[in-house]
């Protein structure tokens, strides 16, 4: 059995964007069915979180925020920068309606996705950083994500906000802090324990629940398949523009390779699971529509990012 596991982990991981488009098939063509499955989401994200943080530490937590730099960095560009961006190219080329706009804008809301970490090992960066960094802003998402969508959004659209951030406690903050516990007490062996028995219900819940939120998303999608294109367009650009700044801010600040790697990816790749998760439960269902598009495109462009970034992950610091 725990053979098999860690063999379905490794699977998992290394075909993780066939293994989500797959899911995203799914939802596609079984929309009747699985949508009526949303009530077991916020329990499947709640288990997916705890699980992924037995890969931390309350003392990598501490770490990180004694030296605070790397991820004021990230916060920064992921809810302030590219939020604002969103906003300006809307003053320009306006969305079809608010509820689009609020998609995109949520994309920038969600905290980090803890797969950063996985590519930030697979580019050679900094894991530690990169893996402490997507804990704490998950744990800090009941503040940031109803912040930056007040923010950058306004009453465009209406949403409870306290709902919201209970719903993040819920699904992201209480799970994330039993995982840390849980690691802590036992002596940091709990992932490599838990691993083969408790990932691959992990990865699989990941998949069905894209799966029920795109069967969701689906009918929205339709009715506005006349714009489509250029929200394709639109989430291509935004998530090119997470991974540029994440590789290049952290560069010109002076931080080594295996740091600017995981704040490449940091930056880069957004919950948009989660994401997911809350546009269908607090927004109208067109607002997931530029969160399932823009899903499409984070992992292929993380995929290229490590070619390019690898060997420059390697390189000591001058």
């Amino acid at each position: 059995m725990r053979t098999w596991g860690l063999t379905f982990n490794r699977f998992f991981e290394g075909h993780l964007f066939a293994c989500l488009v797959a899911g995203s098939m799914v939802g596609w063509w079984g929309n009747d069915l699985l949508s009526q499955g949303r009530f077991l989401v916020p329990a499947m994200f709640a288990y997916m979180t705890f699980v992924a943080s037995l890969r931390c530490s309350w003392s990598d937590v501490r770490r990180v925020v004694t030296h605070p730099g790397p991820l004021v960095v990230t916060l920064v560009l992921l809810h302030g920068v590219v939020p604002l961006l969103v906003r300006l190219v809307a003053v320009v080329v306006p969305p079809a309606s608010a509820e689009i706009f609020a998609g995109f804008i949520l994309v920038g809301a969600v905290p980090i996705g803890v797969t950063s970490a996985i590519w930030t090992g697979l580019a050679g960066g900094d894991v530690p950083l990169a893996l402490t960094a997507a804990t704490l802003d998950t744990m800090l998402s009941p503040l940031l994500t109803p912040a930056v969508i007040s923010l950058f959004l306004g009453m465009e659209v209406r949403i409870d906000l306290w709902g919201l951030q209970f719903a993040l406690l819920q699904m992201l903050v209480i799970p994330a802090a039993i995982g840390l516990t849980v690691r802590d007490l036992s002596n940091g062996t709990a992932h490599a324990r838990g691993a083969p028995f408790l990932g691959p219900p992990a990865h699989l819940m990941l998949v069905a629940v894209i799966a029920i939120n795109v069967a969701t998303v689906r009918g929205a999608l339709e009715a506005r398949s006349v714009a489509l294109g250029w929200w394709v367009l639109g989430a291509f650009l935004l998530v090119a523009a997470d991974y540029a700044l994440g590789v290049w801010v952290p560069r010109r600040l002076g931080y080594p390779p295996p740091v600017t790697t995981a704040l490449a990816y940091s930056v880069g790749i957004r919950n948009l699971s989660a994401g997911l998760v809350i546009a269908m439960e607090h927004f109208p269902p067109a607002t997931g529509i530029p969160v399932v598009l823009s899903m499409i495109f984070q992992q292929p462009l993380a995929a290229l990012l490590r070619r390019w970034l690898q060997p420059r992950a390697s390189t000591p610091p001058r």
